[in-house]
């Protein structure tokens, strides 16, 4: 996986637990059947499991791209 792959995942990471925390914490509605707050709490613990993925990601690539002349 490039360092370019772990940046995008991270990024991705960044707005979907902005997006889960929104859902979350500033809203208000209640419905039938379908409860945004635990939505909001999946999208939340996604978006922290994807910016940790992004950063090992960036770091394993960066670790692979060291080059030794002879």
């Amino acid at each position: 996986m490039s360092r370019s792959s772990g940046i995008g995942a991270a990024v991705a990471g960044i707005v979907v637990a902005v997006v889960g925390a929104i859902m979350r914490l500033a809203t208000t509605v209640h419905s039938k059947g379908f409860n945004i707050h635990k939505v909001g709490d999946v999208l939340l613990v996604v978006g922290v499991l994807l910016v940790v993925f992004g950063l090992i990601a960036m770091a394993t690539s960066a670790r692979g791209r060291t080059r030794s002349r002879a």
